[in-house]
């Protein structure tokens, strides 16, 4: 079931990861962090379950039933936080999202001190490039746009130009989320939110009002997770596509029009059925 626009809506999803595609063998792709941040603080979303999230926000850090032994994956962008709780439809274990707000120093220290994790298909690994143990792992996914199947893409499509900031923390790294008065400035329960856009999109209404503005968030100057040559990013793409890379040598982005087929090269915008468009919070970056 595609939910939404049919045969042309998925035939010109795939026509758009075609041309991403080459665009990233072009230029590189982009690694950027997009979030919600002011001067003081950067909003990142993980979803729980109930019990961890009500504990969390009343004690405005985390504490048990949450454990600080375990790894977690924090994310800023608000789409891709939807699509990876179903848009907290997933299961019960992340049926509750919260929205953490870090300081910014800390935010920024953690981006310092973080490692690469290994490129791989399925589940993330907690190792860094070289093996050993990593506090801090961040690993560069294709963002995720609106528009898309209601199974398990959630009403979303990836987009492979451009690279999502995913932050894992665990050990030293975990125990700094239950520190009172540490990097954590405050615990906000937005499940409701992401609620919303779900059922929109379900819907196939405007979800455009509904979205968090996301502006680019300025890296530490000697973050070095943000380097890579055009090789490693051509690879990072045709693993995240199911390739071995060999396919990205013949594309060609010029060579992707089809009849009757209209292409946006910068998806702000996804099509909806009736003519509806949704804007899509994660700004293609050319």
């Amino acid at each position: 079931e595609l939910g939404m626009g049919g045969v042309e809506v998925k035939e010109a999803f795939e026509l758009e990861s075609q041309v991403a595609l080459a665009e990233a063998h072009v230029v590189g792709g982009t690694r950027e962090i997009r979030a919600v941040h002011d001067e003081h603080t950067v909003r990142v979303y993980q979803a729980y379950n109930a019990s961890i999230a009500s504990a969390a926000v009343e004690a405005q850090r985390f504490v048990p039933p949450w454990k600080e032994g375990r790894m977690t994956w924090i994310k800023p962008s608000f789409v891709w936080m939807g699509y990876r709780c179903g848009w907290t439809r997933k299961d019960a274990n992340q049926s509750r999202v919260l929205a953490i707000d870090l300081h910014r120093a800390s935010f920024d220290k953690l981006l310092l001190d973080a490692v690469l994790a290994s490129a791989q298909q399925g589940e993330r690994s907690d190792r860094d490039d070289s093996g050993a143990s990593a506090a801090i792992v961040v690993q560069w996914d294709p963002e995720r746009a609106l528009g898309g199947d209601s199974g398990r893409h959630a009403f979303t499509h990836p987009l492979p130009a451009q690279r999502s900031l995913q932050m894992g923390l665990r050990g030293e790294a975990m125990r700094l989320l239950a520190v009172a008065d540490g990097i954590v400035a405050a615990i906000t329960d937005v499940t409701s939110a992401f609620a919303a856009v779900g059922a929109a999109l379900e819907a196939g209404e405007d979800t455009s009002s509904l979205l968090p503005v996301e502006r680019p968030y300025p890296l530490p100057e000697g973050c070095a997770i943000a380097d890579r040559s055009v090789a490693t990013a051509a690879a990072e793409v045709a693993v995240a596509q199911g390739g071995s890379g060999s396919e990205l040598r013949s594309l060609n982005a010029g060579s992707y029009r089809t009849p009757g087929a209209t292409l946006r090269r910068s998806p702000h915008l996804v099509p909806r059925p009736g003519g509806v468009q949704t804007r899509n919070i994660c700004n293609h970056h050319t």
